[in-house]
């Protein structure tokens, strides 16, 4: 799956926007100064079962399914542990060597810190 993460037109603080139809795990973005967040829901997972790579101002989030143990015909099926691809555009001021991820409970977080030349600070008069 490929989405697009663009600039939002009515905030600079909001730069990433999800414009896609919904097709995988579902994600929540946050920033600070410092740095973005993704989100990335993925239940009875554990880090193994991650791949997340960079290239060309991108960031892809592979999800790889654990192994099916249940038995059993499905009736009713409104989730799915199959594997799973999320494909986002980086803003330019994305620190790319700086990115790390994290699993905790079924959610995996990944932070994309900014470029350091490019975190507002304040100035000290001296």
């Amino acid at each position: 799956m490929s989405y697009s993460i663009a600039h939002h037109p009515h905030s600079a603080r909001r730069p990433f926007v999800h414009h896609s139809l919904l097709q995988g795990p579902a994600v929540n973005i946050r920033e600070s100064e410092e740095a973005f967040w993704i989100d990335l829901v993925a239940p009875g997972r554990d880090k193994t079962h991650f791949e997340l790579s960079n290239q060309d101002q991108q960031l892809h989030i592979t999800v790889k399914a654990p192994v099916n143990t249940q038995e059993g015909e499905f009736r009713q099926r409104e989730f799915s542990l199959e594997e799973n691809r999320r494909t986002f555009r980086l803003p330019s001021h994305v620190d790319v060597n700086g990115i790390s991820a994290a699993y905790n409970q079924g959610i995996l977080t990944v932070k994309l810190p900014k470029r350091p030349e490019l975190v507002a600070r304040t100035i000290e008069i001296e």
